[in-house]
């Protein structure tokens, strides 16, 4: 037997909630991982280039004033050795031409005599050319 409207209480039902299609789950998974990928992209990107940039400040601070050979080594040598540029430069690790530029960078990070500032800009822009080389073909 109906109840009528007029006693207060009415049965009213909350209407079905649409069904969720697997579309929209792929959809929204898809979206956060791509926004994953990018944030993660460009922090890389910062990072790689950071070193660059410290190196090209240091060469400008050479061609303006004088500065102390050893500490623009070590700088150099810090720069390098960062944890994103590090693993960068790692598919340079067995190439001699590498390798003998950093033997000279450690001998002149130690040696007794000051460097000029000519050798310094070379080590620099060395540094550089490393940085911007592309990665040798597997």
């Amino acid at each position: 037997m109906p109840v009528p409207i007029d006693a207060g209480w009415v049965d009213i039902l909350p209407p079905e909630a649409p069904a969720q299609s697997a579309g929209t789950t792929l959809v929204w998974s898809l979206s956060v991982f791509l926004l994953l990928a990018g944030i993660a992209g460009i922090l890389w990107y910062r990072r790689q280039h950071q070193a660059k940039r410290r190196l090209r400040h240091l060469l400008q601070e050479l061609r303006i004033a004088d500065a102390d050979s050893k500490s623009c080594c070590t700088q150099i040598i810090c720069s390098l050795r960062e944890k994103q540029t590090a693993r960068y430069l790692l598919h340079w690790s067995k190439d001699p031409d590498w390798q003998q530029y950093l033997r000279r960078l450690e001998a002149c990070r130690y040696s007794a005599d000051p460097l000029s500032k000519q050798q310094l800009e070379s080590l620099v822009e060395e540094a550089l050319m490393w940085l911007n080389r592309k990665r040798p073909a597997r």
